[in-house]
Parts: structure tokens; C-alpha cells; sequence
């Protein structure tokens, strides 16, 4: 009865010999890190890991736009600043210090935080009002982190200066003359806003003379200064007489 005893007492140290043992593993593992998508961002569209931002409704004096990435800690916070990694992929023809500022491979994650943002600005290009400029940003295992989630360690970013035919503009296309985002942006400028006509089905003096008036200046524009069509460069632009 004592050997039985006993084994059983020497099974019972062992185990709880063992699990210790893992809590420490598991205490000393290193914290890891994973992005999440912003939030709350009207200027933002989030597409799965993509963030798209366009610069098209900004005023022409808006040059760099800097988008906030949220990285969350998995683990506790620390009293000391520490090393986290990311790697920089380029899509395309973007390029660093060109579209975007230079984002540096060796980030900070701040004392006393268990949520920070990894900061990244692009820098506004004529180029982009004909294609997107876009790169990839991966979290990798390094620093005083690991990898954390593994579906979170990615992210895109997709910026761009363009502005896509709105579904109000056939609507108005007597007036407007065929679509060139140079006539939209230029109407944005007179009217505010991102320009929105929706509101106004029904194109004419009786039913929007405000519209029209806004519409005469855009053709003063015009009129005053030489733009040429983008898909048509030999073509100038010219709105049509109101009539």
C-alpha cells in the first residue's frame, strides 16, 4: 500500500514538474504581432487585406496622404521600445521616395502599448491619374517579435489619383460632353464636394438652374484654359453650348 502510494505521490511532483516547466516555455516565448484594417476611415475602402485610397476628391494642394496601419501586440506590454520587422514589395512601376515615402524595414512598437500603427505616406504624382501605385507589406518573424496571426500578416496598400466616371454623369452628358477626369475634377473645384449630381435627374433651367450656372463657369474654364482630352491628346477639351 506504501509503493502504491508512493508512485502515485512521485507521478503527482512530475506532473506538476512538467506544467511548470511549460508555463515558463510559454512565459519566455517571444510576443508576436499581426496587422489589423483600419477602422473608421471614411476616406479609406477596405477590400479584405487591400486599402485603397484615392487623392481625386482632395484639393490640388494635398500632396502626401499618410495611412495609419493598426499592428496589435500578442502578448504583454513591455517598459521598453522594442524591434519589429517589416518586408517592402514594390507592384509594378512603384517606387520608393517617388510614390512613397522611404518606409524603413526595422520598426518601433512603443513602450507600454499593446496596439500601435505602422505609418506609411505616399506622396502624390501625375502619374497616378492614370494607374494605381501599389505595395505590399508582409510582418515578418524577427526583432524582439514573432509572427502572430498568420491570416494578419499582410497587408496592400493601393493609391491612386483617379477619378472614375461617376453614374450621374450620362445623365448629364449634354452638358458635360464625354467623360475625362480632368472635366471632373475641374467640376469638383466649381461645385464642391465630390461633385455629386444624383440628386438632380432632371438636367434643364426649369428643374437645376443652380447646376447650370455652376456648368457655365466649368465651360469659362475651359474655355480660358488649354486641356486636351487624356484618351484624345490632339483633342481639346471644350464643353458643349448650353443652348
Amino acid at each position: 500500500m506504501k509503493r502504491q502510494l508512493y508512485i502515485i505521490i512521485i507521478g503527482v511532483l512530475s506532473l506538476v514538474a512538467a506544467c511548470s516547466e511549460a508555463e515558463r516555455e510559454m512565459f519566455h516565448a517571444p510576443d508576436a504581432i499581426y496587422f489589423r484594417m483600419p477602422q473608421g476611415d471614411t476616406t479609406l475602402i477596405i477590400r479584405e487585406d487591400t486599402i485603397i485610397y484615392s487623392f481625386a476628391f482632395d484639393p490640388e494642394t494635398i500632396t502626401r496622404r499618410e495611412i495609419y496601419i493598426p499592428v496589435e501586440l500578442v502578448g504583454l506590454a513591455a517598459d521598453r521600445d522594442r524591434e519589429y520587422l517589416v518586408e517592402i514589395t514594390n507592384i509594378d512601376e512603384t517606387r520608393e521616395g517617388v510614390h512613397y515615402d522611404a518606409l524603413h524595414a526595422k520598426q518601433v512598437f512603443p513602450a507600454g502599448k499593446m496596439r500601435d500603427s505602422l505609418r506609411v505616406t505616399f506622396l502624390r504624382t501625375a502619374d497616378m491619374q492614370q494607374k494605381a501605385k501599389k505595395i505590399n507589406i508582409t510582418i515578418r518573424s524577427g526583432g524582439d517579435f514573432a509572427e502572430g496571426v498568420v491570416e494578419r500578416l499582410f497587408v496592400s496598400i493601393e493609391v491612386s489619383d483617379i477619378l472614375v466616371k461617376p453614374a450621374w454623369w450620362d445623365n448629364w452628358g449634354e452638358y458635360f460632353g464625354p467623360y475625362d477626369p480632368q472635366v471632373y475634377r475641374a467640376w469638383i473645384n466649381i461645385w464642391g464636394g465630390t461633385g455629386d449630381l444624383s440628386a438632380y435627374p432632371y438636367p434643364g433651367w426649369g428643374y437645376s438652374p443652380g447646376v447650370l450656372t455652376a456648368i457655365i463657369d466649368l465651360r469659362r474654364y475651359f474655355e480660358e484654359h488649354e486641356v486636351y482630352y487624356l484618351d484624345n491628346p490632339t483633342v481639346r477639351i471644350i464643353l458643349p453650348n448650353l443652348g
